[in-house]
């Protein structure tokens, strides 16, 4: 189908003809070429995120990553998008710059698997925020009573947890001491 370049919500509504088609691969391009024509269209970008995150082809995360910061440049992120970026840097291994978009996440919807992976990223030898991570397996459990993932982790975190206690007592004694 031909359609006049500059006419980016045509290439949107061909997208999504396309995808009820069954046509993903057509819809994706109609939406990157809607996003050309039409930059500050966030309604195609969300069209292609969700289509990117649905796929999960390896060779389109960067494609995701890429209209995922473009929303966040333009304050338009959904709630899930923060999500999908949080997981983004946990898969690289930045958690610090993870977590804040973990609680970004968890500010508008309390979820149990958020909680759990903002657990893993504070424990992380990059942030080492232990007891931040064991408040955040038990914001799970509040949620989900018996969330295993919460419970095998809280339970990994004790003999660290224990430690951190080991050494207050000891700073406290020794602060009571001089």
């Amino acid at each position: 189908m031909e359609l006049a370049d500059d006419f980016g919500l045509g290439w949107y509504h061909l997208g999504n003809a396309y995808k009820v088609a069954d046509q993903m691969d057509d819809a994706i391009c109609a939406w990157e070429t809607s996003c050309i024509y039409e930059d500050d269209f966030e309604w195609a970008r969300y069209k292609l995120v969700d289509a990117y995150h649905e796929r999960e082809f390896e060779s389109e995360n960067s494609m995701l990553m890429d209209q995922l910061l473009e929303l966040e440049k333009r304050n338009k992120l959904r709630r899930n998008d923060y999500h999908l970026l949080a997981i983004a840097h946990h898969k690289n291994k930045d958690y610090l710059s993870a977590i804040p978009y973990y609680r970004k996440y968890l500010a508008k919807r309390r979820d149990e698997y958020g909680y759990v992976n903002l657990s893993y990223a504070y424990s992380s030898k990059q942030v080492g925020q232990k007891l931040d991570a064991a408040d955040c397996c038990h914001l799970a459990l509040l949620i989900q009573p018996k969330f295993k993932r919460a419970e095998d982790f809280l339970e990994n975190l004790r003999q660290d947890l224990e430690e951190l206690k080991y050494q207050a007592k000891n700073l406290i004694r020794y602060r009571d001491w001089e």
